[in-house]
């Protein structure tokens, strides 16, 4: 992965990885341990919520471009028979 990457998907799962290995160095004591659970489980939903939102964005999309194929070949066919 370059420096400069744009993959969010891949980013925010490194970047889970990162934060578990992280935690994993810290002191384990009564109070650090739920501050742990709870840095781990944020910086997890970060990917979730962009995996969420992105395959959300591809479904519309995919409904959008079907619906504008279709009236292209709706409009094409009206243009076919005035040519």
């Amino acid at each position: 992965m370059t420096k400069h990457s744009f993959d969010l998907e891949e980013r925010t799962l490194e970047f889970s990885k990162k934060v578990i290995r992280f935690c994993k160095q810290l002191p384990q004591n009564v109070i650090n341990r739920k501050l742990i659970a709870q840095l781990v489980d944020a910086s997890g939903s970060v990917g979730a919520n962009y995996r969420e939102a992105n395959s959300e964005y591809q479904e519309e999309i995919r409904k959008l471009l079907t619906e504008a194929i279709e009236l292209k070949k709706i409009f094409s066919s009206i243009a076919d028979k005035f040519s």
